[in-house]
């Protein structure tokens, strides 16, 4: 009757009260139209639609969703990694399908719309359950009778997912009399169509022929055998004969990082200058632009102390400045910088390694030798553009000669003070200085940290030496 009367086969078009539930029933559809569970869920009555998929992408609610996530999250990972991805998602939208017809064949003819992606991950559960059967997992509960309770416990993936299949088909019967609004049919349907799916593939070989090898490419790698019999001979000290193989290894695979770096160590360990000469700069670059600083700083002191000297190219000495002064070296970033100045005078590095240096000295408060750095820049390279650069930094450099000191002393009190013996020669009368000097004061100045008294003693250059406190081993 109500179909006919919604239709207009039976009633009069004058019935006014007949025409006003025909609107209410088209503003009621245009709502339903608008909700995207009425929209895109799952009636049975229906027949096939693609809201036997679509239907697991809407749901109830924040719960609902926030509940499914988790449990997607608990398998589909695992899944993923082991099977890939189109794999996964695949056992998703098939196993979306499925449970949503097997409670479409528990509902026949129901108009109640089906939403969830429960289905699709019960189906991953199933999966889960023979892939990972061994697997533990950490459960959380909380009780609220007749005290609240709650606490965490530990159980196989073998116990666990069977029995709570268990407890979703004992519920199922309370679906089939319509005391729940839980598809638990949906449920076992996933779950059993997932597990069927797994062990077919594992039974049939084709996750192990097709699966497994597609999932791992990119992923997992074989390393070279002439690397791994390289490494064994260079633990066991034999570094000559473990090089004519790092050496076929980087024919091979010229950007092999490992090899080049074992081979340059197994250079210096045999004093081999010719193959440092042709593999050493080419790695410290690499290691600068990886950051991989502490490396390229430890592969550089081993080499100088075993050889003295290191045949570096300017470039690879200036990065290796700057990685050093990166990690406040300053030391080893002054010596790669010398040695770019004196070495490659020449080149088109000299100017930055100029540059370089005189910003290590500048953080080091050492005023003068800065300067003079900087003027030698301008003086030598006017036309670089570190020299402009040079220039607008002279404009801001101080005049005055300042204490070579990395952080200067507070003073105590002021105090009079008898030259060092050893720096006689050198020491103009002593005065005290405050922690900011003014500049009529001496130049050399005298800070008292605690009961040590330190003399910072102008010699012929135009800069500060620093006599040392040998007893305190002190600067």
């Amino acid at each position: 009757l109500l179909d006919d009367l919604r239709e207009g086969r039976r009633g009069s078009d004058e019935d006014a009260a007949l025409g006003e539930w025909r609107d209410l029933l088209e503003r009621q559809a245009q709502i339903d139209r608008r909700d995207l569970v009425q929209r895109y869920g799952y009636r049975p009555a229906g027949g096939l639609s693609p809201n036997l998929v679509l239907s697991a992408f809407v749901h109830a609610g924040w719960l609902h969703l926030l509940g499914n996530i988790l449990f997607l999250w608990l398998v589909g990972c695992n899944l993923e990694d082991r099977w890939g991805k189109p794999a996964m998602a695949a056992l998703f939208l098939v196993g979306a399908a499925a449970s949503a017809l097997a409670y479409g064949a528990l509902h026949r003819g129901s108009t109640v719309p089906l939403v969830g992606a429960s289905g699709a991950i019960a189906a991953a559960m199933g999966a889960f359950l023979v892939c990972f059967h061994d697997a533990t997992i950490k459960y959380w509960y909380l009780f609220f009778t007749p005290f609240p309770r709650t606490g965490t416990f530990e159980a196989q993936a073998l116990f666990a997912f069977p029995a709570w299949f268990v407890v979703q088909v004992l519920q199922m019967q309370f679906e089939a009399h319509g005391l729940t609004e839980v598809a638990y049919s949906g449920h076992v349907a996933g779950f059993a169509f997932g597990a069927l799916v797994a062990g077919a593939l594992k039974l049939t070989g084709l996750e192990r022929r097709h699966l497994l090898p597609a999932a791992s490419r990119g992923v997992e790698w074989t390393e070279d055998e002439d690397f791994l019999a390289a490494t064994d001979l260079l633990v066991a000290g034999r570094h000559a004969d473990a090089m004519p193989l790092l050496r076929q290894v980087l024919t091979r695979q010229p950007g092999h990082a490992m090899a080049q770096l074992e081979l340059c160590r197994a250079a210096i360990a045999t004093s081999d200058v010719a193959t440092l000469q042709a593999h050493l700069s080419q790695l410290m670059l690499k290691l600068q632009r990886e950051g991989r600083a502490a490396e390229a700083q430890d592969l550089y002191r081993a080499g100088t102390e075993k050889l003295g000297a290191l045949p570096l190219s300017e470039r690879a000495l200036v990065e290796l400045g700057r990685m050093a002064a990166s990690v406040g070296d300053d030391a080893l970033a002054t010596t790669a910088y010398e040695t770019v100045i004196r070495e490659h005078g020449a080149t088109i590095q000299a100017p930055r390694a100029l540059w370089e240096i005189a910003a290590v000295y500048e953080r080091a408060r050492r005023i003068s030798p800065a300067r003079a750095s900087l003027e030698e820049l301008v003086a030598r390279f006017p036309m670089d553009g570190f020299a402009e650069q040079a220039r607008r930094k002279l404009a801001d450099l101080p005049r005055q000669t300042q204490p070579n000191a990395p952080v200067r002393l507070p003073v105590e009190a002021p105090v009079a003070a008898a030259p060092d013996p050893v720096a006689a020669p050198h020491v103009a009368p002593l005065a005290v200085a405050a922690e900011e000097p003014p500049p009529s004061a001496p130049p050399s100045q005298v800070w008292r940290d605690r009961e040590k008294v330190i003399q910072l003693v102008e010699g012929d250059e135009p800069e500060l030496e620093l006599v040392r406190d040998e007893a305190s081993e002190q600067r």
